[in-house]
């Protein structure tokens, strides 16, 4: 997270527990310092946005972000590697000014995720009338380079039985200095819907329910203690993800200088210049039929009433609840009532434990910070749609086509 043009902004350091939380000036080693021994340097985080003030209203510039979760610290390792190749070929980002962080294990059933998302206009496999439907998981890597990587399997995954690790997550980082992101309330958006055009785009175990895409977003300090393991949270290179035994080295802090120096890159601002227009104009798209909606007397569109009463698969059940925490925001909903339909989904679709509350917890405080309108293309939305009239899609038929209704 460091990032050489930004000495005079601040981040927001915080204990796991919430018991403190501090503005501390980019590079101000002596005060990071102070805090870990304060803390016994465990559990700690790190905002991923840098502010231009110590005030917690103030301006956020965020870092890109990706979270990968895996059953192994093999297969983190693997999709890491994939998903960092992805990340230099689209996003125009050169590995050297990619932060990788491996933050640790847990518990199993925080496991492998592969995103839960579908692919538009494909069937994803999942069943809205039969539970034992397809798991609902993405293809293969589109990166030829990625997929051509070879990785000593007998360095950290042969480990990870004998060393208790049930399961694994890395997060890779790309300060705004590389892109040059100014300030914007969307970035968190952005940051999410990469997320899904990288599972989309076969990309496997990127979590797309992390709290990483949230407004009020923090990591893992890199160097900290994490208690579950008693590991450390270190950064790597990418020599040492693909070749290294990952959880022999997180047993010791990693030296300062092996951290990366991020720089403005030409073709990763174009990239994102281009990302920010095209997501200003879709949020725009939706502006004008939800003020259409909320001044009509807003009421619930047939596919989403269906969807809350549906028998899916658990791929399929996570995205359901993705589309009914986008779309009830959107119709002024409160947020209790979001969590009410989304709770009471996943009851009925058998989504239990404390990390799936998690991730369900993630999926509603998105969604109310970002309302948005389920696609009627959207492959659960077209299996659900009512026969003939639909309120919503003649709202948005009157705003993009205004002169039919004259």
């Amino acid at each position: 997270m460091m990032e050489t043009a930004n000495n005079e902004k601040y981040l927001l350091y915080k204990t796991a527990s919430g018991g403190e939380s501090r503005f501390i000036k980019v590079c101000d080693d002596d005060a990071v310092n102070e805090l870990r021994h304060r803390a016994d340097n465990r559990d700690l985080l790190i905002s991923t946005w840098y502010s231009e003030m110590p005030d917690i209203s103030s301006p956020r510039n965020y870092a890109l972000c990706f979270h990968i979760v895996a059953n192994n610290i093999e297969t983190a390792r693997v999709s890491a590697i994939e998903a960092i190749y992805y990340i230099e070929e689209c996003f125009g980002i050169p590995v050297e000014c990619i932060e990788i962080i491996y933050t640790g294990a847990g518990c199993r059933d925080g496991g492998g995720d592969d995103g839960g998302g579908i692919k538009n206009g494909a069937d994803g496999g999942g069943d809205v009338r039969n539970k034992g439907g397809d798991s609902g998981k993405t293809g293969q890597s589109v990166n030829n380079t990625a997929t051509a990587v070879k990785v000593d399997k007998s360095s950290a995954g042969s480990n990870d039985a004998r060393e208790g690790i049930l399961s694994a997550e890395i997060i890779i980082s790309i300060a705004p200095v590389v892109f040059s992101s100014s300030p914007t309330s969307l970035m968190p958006a952005i940051n999410y819907h990469l997320s899904r055009q990288m599972v989309e785009d076969g990309m496997n175990n990127i979590n797309v329910d992390s709290c990483l895409y949230l407004r009020d977003s923090y990591m893992s300090l890199p160097n900290s203690i994490n208690s579950i393991t008693s590991r450390f949270v270190i950064p790597l290179t990418l020599k040492e993800l693909m070749f290294a035994d990952i959880n022999e080295l997180s047993k010791q802090p990693r030296p300062d200088d092996s951290l990366i120096q991020p720089s403005e890159i030409p073709e990763a601002i174009e990239w994102f210049a281009g990302v920010l227009a095209d997501f200003e104009k879709e949020q725009h798209r939706q502006d004008e039929p939800r003020k259409l909606v909320l001044k009509n007397g807003w009421q619930i569109p047939s596919c989403i009433r269906r969807l809350t009463w549906a028998d899916l698969d658990k791929n399929m059940a996570f995205e359901a609840c993705r589309l009914i925490s986008g779309t009830y925001p959107f119709l002024g909903s409160n947020e209790e009532e979001i969590r009410y339909h989304v709770m009471r989904l996943a009851r009925r679709n058998s989504i239990t434990g404390f990390k799936e509350y998690q991730k369900l917890k993630n999926i509603v405080t998105y969604g109310v910070e970002n309302p948005m309108l389920a696609e009627c293309k959207h492959p659960l939305m077209s299996r659900l749609c009512p026969s003939g009239w639909c309120f919503m899609t003649e709202l948005i038929e009157e705003y993009e086509k205004p002169l039919l209704f004259q």
